[in-house]
C-alpha cells in the first residue's frame, strides 16, 4: 500500500500481533458492547495481554493447565456446557480455529466447522489441538452466526420465463468487509464498504466469495424497502467506526513499548461483520478485525488493480487511506526546523501558534507590537515598531538579518500571515538564501496595477492583438484600444483578439 511513498505507516509488529488476535479483539470488542460470536477460549497463559480467566459478554477465557488428567477432564466438561449453553440454542454448527502467537493475521488457521450435536467429535478435535499450544495460544470454540436470510421477493416472471429450463437462482448469504482509517484528527472515517456474497447454503469465506456493494446486495436479497436498506447500511457504518473506535481508545492506554515504537498506532482497521437475526432485531456480529483479507476482499476485482498496483489501488490508496501517515511524516519532518515568521496577524492567526507547537517547530517573530500576545508562545522575539511603514522593506530587511546574525538565529524557513509583509518577507528569504518567490515577483503580484502592466508587456511581446483593455478603476486604456471600425476590420480578416479586464 505505501509503495514508492514517503509515508511509513503507524503500525508495528508489535500492534499488528495485537490486534490480529482473534480472542484479544474480541474480549475488548465485548467489553465495548458490540456484539461477537459466543466463544469458549482454552487459553495457554500467559498471553500478550494476560486475559484474565472469566467471562466478558458472551466470551468466556478458560486458562488450562497442560499435564493434568484432571484439568483435561475440567476442559470436557467446560466443552460440554457451552455447546448446551443458552447461546448456543440458535446454532446447529459450531467453529473451531485458534488464535494468537503463531495463529495471527496472513497465518490464521482455517475454521473448522462442526456439528454441535457430535460432541465426542468436538471433543476429539479439540483434544487434538490442546497439546500441540504454545503460550499465549488458544483454542477457541464458537457459535456458528447465520447470515441473514434473503427477505421475501416478488414473483413477477411472465408465463415464457416459467416454461423456461433455466436453472434457480440460489438463496444468497453475505457478510461484510468494511476498511475504516484513522483521521489526522484521530476520528474514524469509513474508507470502504463491500459485501462478499455467496451461496447461503455454505460458510462464507473471502476466497470463495464475490464481491458487490451492500446496496445491490440488497436488492438481491429482497430488502427493496429503502427505508430499511438506509438502516441496514447506517448500522454498518456505526459498528464498523464503532470499532476503530475501541481500538484507539485501547492503544492511547498503552505503554510505547507495548506499542512498538513511541510513534506507533493503528491508522486502518479491517472489519470483517455480517448481520444475523436475533428473534425479530437484525443485529451485526464483528467476526474480526483483519485488514488484509479486507484490502484484498475490497480490491481483488480486475480493474480495482491489486494485482501490479497499476490503476486502482494506486488511485484509491493515495487519498484518504494515507491521509494520517502523510500527516504524521510532515509532523516528522517539521520537528526541530527554525522559522521566522514576519508579522504575528490579529487573533485570528491564534491557531498558528498552537500548530506550530505541535508540529514542535522553533519559532522566531518579528512584529511590530512589542506587547503581541503571540511574543509570549515564541522562542525568540523582536519588535520592531516601524514595520507597517512597507516603504523601508529594504531597512527592515537589513535590521531583521542583522538580529538573527547577532542572536545565531539561523531559520530554515521565512513565512508571514499577513498581505502586507509578503514583500518584505520574499526581501528576507533572498538575503537569506532561503527558499522562496523573488521579491520583484512578489511586488508585481501584489498590486493590480504592476500585474495588469506585466501582462500586457508579456501579451505585446508575443504579438497578441489587445482591445477594450481595462484599468481598475473601470477607464480604458486608450493606448491600446482599438476603435470599433478598426475592429470589424481586423476581424472580418480573421485576426483574433483578447480581452482583458
Amino acid at each position: 500500500m505505501t509503495r514508492e511513498t514517503d509515508c511509513p505507516s503507524g503500525g508495528s509488529g508489535a500492534l499488528g500481533q495485537f490486534w490480529g488476535n482473534v480472542l484479544t479483539t474480541r474480549v475488548l470488542l465485548q467489553k465495548a458492547k458490540i456484539h461477537c460470536p459466543p466463544t469458549l477460549a482454552l487459553l495457554l497463559p500467559p498471553g500478550q495481554m494476560r486475559l484474565e480467566e472469566g467471562r466478558t459478554g458472551g466470551v468466556e477465557v478458560v486458562h488450562l493447565e497442560m499435564g493434568a488428567e484432571e484439568g483435561m477432564n475440567s476442559v470436557r466438561n467446560k466443552v460440554d456446557t457451552f455447546l448446551e449453553s443458552e447461546n448456543m440454542r440458535g446454532s446447529e454448527r459450531v467453529v473451531l480455529r485458534c488464535s494468537g502467537g503463531r495463529f495471527v493475521g496472513e497465518a490464521t488457521s482455517p475454521p473448522v466447522y462442526l456439528s454441535r450435536n457430535s460432541r465426542d467429535e468436538v471433543w476429539a478435535k479439540v483434544s487434538y489441538l490442546l497439546p500441540q499450544l504454545l503460550p499465549g495460544e488458544a483454542v477457541l470454540l464458537e457459535a456458528y452466526c447465520s447470515p441473514l436470510k434473503p427477505g421475501p421477493r416478488v414473483e413477477d416472471r411472465t408465463w415464457e420465463q416459467y416454461t423456461d429450463c433455466r436453472p434457480q437462482v440460489p438463496d444468497l448469504s453475505f457478510r461484510l468487509c468494511a476498511i475504516v482509517t484513522r483521521s489526522p484528527l484521530d476520528l474514524p472515517l469509513l474508507y470502504k464498504l463491500v459485501c462478499r456474497v455467496g451461496v447461503s447454503d455454505d460458510p462464507l469465506s473471502h476466497s470463495h466469495s464475490l464481491s458487490q456493494s451492500l446496496e445491490t446486495t440488497l436488492l438481491e436479497c429482497g430488502f427493496t424497502d429503502p427505508t430499511m436498506a438506509k438502516s441496514l447500511c447506517r448500522l454498518a457504518l456505526d459498528t464498523a467506526l464503532s470499532c476503530l473506535c475501541v481500538v484507539m481508545e485501547t492503544e492511547s492506554n498503552m505503554s510505547a513499548e507495548q506499542r512498538g515504537g513511541a510513534g506507533a498506532q493503528t491508522d486502518m482497521i479491517g472489519v470483517d461483520l455480517l448481520f444475523t437475526m436475533d428473534g425479530s432485531i437484525i443485529r451485526p456480529v464483528i467476526l474480526g478485525l483483519h485488514p488484509s483479507l479486507c484490502l484484498h476482499s475490497s480490491f481483488q476485482e480486475r480493474g480495482m488493480g491489486m494485482e501490479g498496483c497499476d490503476s486502482g489501488i494506486e488511485g484509491w490508496s493515495r487519498g484518504t487511506l494515507l491521509l494520517t501517515p502523510l500527516t504524521r511524516s510532515q509532523y516528522y519532518l517539521m520537528q526541530g526546523k527554525t522559522v521566522l515568521v514576519v508579522g504575528a496577524g490579529g487573533h485570528s492567526k491564534k491557531f498558528i501558534w498552537k500548530t506550530a507547537k505541535q508540529y514542535k517547530l522553533k519559532i522566531l517573530l518579528v512584529d511590530s507590537d512589542p506587547a503581541h500576545f503571540a511574543s509570549q508562545l515564541v522562542d525568540h522575539f523582536l519588535p520592531l515598531p516601524d514595520l507597517p511603514d512597507h516603504r523601508r522593506d529594504d531597512q527592515h530587511c537589513s535590521r531583521i538579518c542583522d538580529w538573527l546574525l547577532s542572536s545565531s538565529l539561523r531559520p530554515d524557513g521565512c513565512v508571514c500571515f499577513w498581505d502586507e509583509c509578503v514583500v518584505l518577507t520574499s526581501l528576507v528569504c533572498d538575503r537569506l538564501g532561503l527558499r522562496g518567490p523573488p521579491p520583484e515577483a512578489i511586488r508585481i503580484a501584489k498590486e493590480k496595477s504592476r500585474t495588469h502592466r506585466h501582462l500586457l508587456g508579456l501579451l505585446k511581446s508575443t504579438g497578441t492583438n489587445l482591445i477594450s483593455v481595462e484599468q481598475p478603476s473601470g477607464q480604458p486604456d486608450s493606448l491600446v484600444e482599438f476603435g470599433e471600425d478598426e475592429r470589424r476590420g481586423r476581424q472580418q480578416n480573421g485576426m483574433k483578439y483578447l480581452h482583458i479586464y
